[in-house]
């Protein structure tokens, strides 16, 4: 959530920085609400809140985030006011199912008026952390038994299905220069000099990097071509045995990758090193 409340500074107008603010504040896979004042009055509320209250935003617009509250486990308030760690609790749907939560919040910016919360939905983590397992599960058995182009292929397709908007690369270094071993793209992909272009920048890269806004990079080969793409933020991860540099995964996106997505990134790098290194 951190993107929302401080935008980097390599964004120039205000008008940008509110643009970019309001597409992580939509575009994001939690429930974020914006509220406002000391009883936290909801004024606005991103697609994952809808779904997750089973209200739309024009009918939560208004409603003070405690109606939600189960009535015998009341918020906090105080500690939301504050900015307190996160508090579970048992929050109601507005078809009264409920949803076992943790909440927090954090001000807009300076404006100590307005606050984002957060709804954490513990089943849906739980959700995601078993299909995690599932999906380890079965690229161990696909390393330990398949064919590694085959699975290599398929890791840079998952990563991208993660993402609405996205394009991945895993390559290997023969002779110093990058091989691509495999790529999946759910955009417009880039034009292969571009791609080759890219790649040859990022091949000597043996640390996590990543941007925000690639165009913007001194080193970017070509900005129009990945502005046109809409891939204006790169997640790259060394592919390392020990001291033994391997290649890379390169991740390119429409939005940065939150928490989970990064995780999911490294777990499915460290498989394309054993892999690799095979």
């Amino acid at each position: 959530m951190s993107e929302l409340l401080l935008p980097s500074a390599t964004w120039a107008s205000s008008a940008e920085l509110e643009q970019r603010a309001r597409l992580l504040f939509e575009r994001s896979s939690e429930a974020l609400l914006l509220v406002h004042g000391d009883e936290l009055l909801l004024v606005d509320c991103n697609s994952a809140a809808e779904r997750l209250l089973r209200l739309s935003r024009l009918r939560a617009a208004g409603r003070r985030l405690a109606e939600f509250a189960e009535p015998s486990q009341p918020l906090d308030m105080a500690a939301l006011l504050a900015g307190a760690a996160p508090q579970s609790v048992l929050l109601r749907a507005s078809d009264g199912e409920p949803i076992a939560c943790d909440v927090e919040s954090l001000l807009v910016g300076d404006h100590s008026a307005f606050r984002y919360v957060r709804l954490i939905d513990r089943r849906a983590d739980d959700e995601r952390r078993m299909r995690r397992r599932q999906l380890a599960f079965t690229l161990t058995q696909m390393t330990t038994l398949g064919d590694a182009d085959a699975v290599l292929r398929f890791l840079a397709c998952t990563l991208v299905a993660q993402l609405d908007g996205a394009a991945a690369w895993i390559w290997t270094e023969l002779d110093g220069a990058p091989k691509v071993a495999a790529t999946a793209c759910s955009v417009r992909p880039l034009p292969s000099p571009i791609e080759a272009k890219l790649l040859w920048r990022l091949v000597d890269e043996a640390a996590t990097l990543e941007s925000e806004n690639l165009a913007q990079e001194a080193w970017c080969p070509d900005p129009l071509a990945f502005t046109a793409a809409r891939l204006p933020c790169l997640a790259l991860v060394p592919l390392a045995q020990g001291d033994r540099h391997l290649g890379a995964v390169a991740l390119l996106s429409n939005l940065p990758l939150d928490e989970d997505a990064r995780e999911h990134l490294d777990a499915l790098a460290g498989h394309a090193a054993v892999l690799i290194g095979r």
